[in-house]
């Protein structure tokens, strides 16, 4: 058995401006069960079986942390099952199991969430406010708009050329809410090769790019094997709007596979990118390494980003290598002339 989990984060107590101050996860890459995150997915894949089980998608509890801090509650937990992430896990597919052969798994899982840490959310008007018409489960259409429709030229032409006229407003045939959602593709293949021992995996992620995202294996004796790990570009008010599908992780390895259909211990990582914003993919390993290395990989990274990271999380700056470069600089040597002051100082 093999458990895939998909996950949605921010790692810092707050999301800052550009988030409105709701509350953060408060957390780095992490394979444990008990984090928490903003939208939390994972599906059960039955090698022996050659079947897929459970898949589940939930939410952890959302507030707001800037208005906790002067004694408002906003919050909301999710308990309404009307308030839980929409998900998909199509197309999937698995081939039958060979104890001499291949064997191939692909899924593709998708979700899409929102926040509903608002007053009166959990009123039915105030559901429809802020989640729309696909907070029911079904499609969105137009992520995040503070109106259920649009505006067009009032004049168009027809197919024999000629001018005509037409209704300056177009309405949504199915409006999304106020609050837009939080979008992930998490594109998954696996090739089992039980002879030489081995399996190949791909994994490409999707999405808005905002908040952080990982993704990760378990499998039947608890052993862990990482995926993606992606650090969040733009805010929550700059990416989440209009259901983005902008590269966020890609990963090719190998990896050991053992007689009772378990992770071994060597990985061979082709690549792993991390797309930050800026064009340039962040690589993050390659070559020929320890499962627990590479696993660490991820869990040791920094999932708050450089300064120039958290700067954005409350500013919206256009995306620059060069301008990321000046303010990652600037951090860096007033840090290190603070520290020099302070020996000086004895501090």
């Amino acid at each position: 058995m093999l458990t895939l989990y998909t996950r949605s984060f921010h790692p810092d107590e707050a999301f800052g401006l550009g988030g409105l101050g709701f509350k953060g996860d408060n957390r780095g890459f992490s394979s444990s069960l008990s984090a928490t995150s903003r939208i939390d997915h994972f599906i059960e894949i039955d090698l022996m079986a050659a079947q897929f089980r459970r898949a589940i998608c939930r939410s952890d509890p959302s507030a707001n942390w800037a208005l906790a801090q002067v004694g408002i509650d906003m919050s909301n937990d999710y308990s309404q099952a009307r308030k839980k992430p929409r998900h998909s896990e199509d197309p999937k597919s698995i081939t039958p199991y060979r104890v001499d052969g291949d064997q191939s798994v692909n899924v593709r899982v998708k979700y899409a969430g929102k926040n509903f840490a608002f007053f009166l959310s959990d009123t039915d008007l105030g559901h429809g406010f802020f989640g729309g018409q696909v907070s029911d489960g079904g499609r969105d259409t137009n992520s995040g708009s503070f109106i259920p429709f649009g505006v067009q030229s009032p004049v168009t032409r027809g197919d024999d050329g000629s001018l005509q006229l037409r209704s300056p407003v177009t309405v949504e045939d199915r409006w999304s809410g106020v609050v837009p959602d939080l979008d992930v593709t998490n594109e998954v293949m696996l090739r089992i090769n039980r002879v030489d021992r081995k399996a190949t995996v791909t994994c490409s992620v999707s999405g808005d790019g905002f908040p952080n995202c990982e993704s990760f294996l378990i499998d039947g004796s608890g052993n862990v094997l990482f995926l993606a790990s992606h650090v969040r570009i733009g805010t929550a008010a700059t990416q989440l709007p209009n259901g983005r599908a902008v590269a966020m992780f890609r990963t090719m390895l190998e990896v050991e596979w053992t007689p009772d259909d378990s992770f071994g211990n060597r990985v061979s990582v082709h690549f792993a990118h991390d797309y930050t914003g800026t064009g340039t993919p962040n690589v993050l390993a390659s070559g020929a390494m320890d499962r627990a290395a590479w696993n660490a990989v991820h869990t040791g990274r920094d999932a708050s980003g450089p300064l120039s990271r958290q700067v954005r999380d409350n500013i919206p700056l256009p995306e620059s290598e060069y301008l990321d470069g000046a303010i990652n600089w600037t951090g860096r040597n007033v840090g290190e002339a603070a520290e020099w002051i302070g020996r000086r100082l004895g501090l």
